[in-house]
């Protein structure tokens, strides 16, 4: 869901190429982005593309050809690979600009966040609005009261509130989790994977 910024939409800077080798079986393209606030990843839809096979039947009578003693032409695997750049850029850029709709690029920082890390009210992601907050007009910062440490989900230590647990490392800013069974993502609290089942 698109948030209105103010801001032309981007996709995020962070991103994985999860693309299929194209000798593959069911070779295709798909790209995972994340938030460059708390990672949390999204997944483009699988775009299958078929030519590899093509390409083989085409290297196969090639061969054959070359082998019965007549002519053979120069090979087709430098035009294939031609074929798979251009697919695969192009849907990158169709992913890019699915993702530019789902990511905001705050105002101050420039990074493209979740809805989990912006901020409406403020109009930005939640660490500029966090340090806006935190340092107000008359330049009295603003304390936070005792007792307020967060308890690390992962080991259950007291935070005092930087990013990462200082006892485990977790990371405390990250609201989600992926299956890495399936992929689908899930609550941070989730025990299971509401998709496949899988404990986390």
């Amino acid at each position: 869901m698109p948030h209105d910024s103010g801001s032309t939409p981007q996709a995020p800077s962070r991103f994985r190429d999860l693309s299929t080798a194209r000798s593959a079986l069911g070779a295709g393209f798909q790209f995972e982005f994340q938030c460059e606030r708390c990672a949390r990843p999204w997944r483009s839809p699988f775009t299958a593309y078929r030519v590899p096979t093509l390409d083989a039947l085409v290297g196969r009578v090639t061969s054959w050809v070359a082998s019965r003693g007549n002519a053979a032409s120069a090979p087709d695997d430098m035009f294939g690979d031609r074929r798979a750049r251009a697919a695969r850029e192009a849907a990158f850029a169709d992913a890019s600009r699915q993702a530019a709709q789902l990511y905001t690029p705050c105002p101050e920082c420039r990074h493209a966040v979740c809805g989990d890390c912006w901020s409406p009210a403020a109009r930005r992601c939640a660490d500029c609005a966090a340090a806006a907050t935190a340092t107000p007009s008359g330049g009295a910062a603003r304390r936070a009261p005792a007792g307020a440490a967060l308890a690390c989900p992962s080991c259950h230590a007291a935070s005092g509130g930087g990013r990462f647990c200082a006892t485990c490392g977790f990371d405390m800013a990250v609201t989600h989790q992926t299956c890495p069974a399936c992929g689908a993502m899930a609550s941070r609290q989730a025990r299971f994977c509401a998709a496949c089942g899988r404990g986390f």
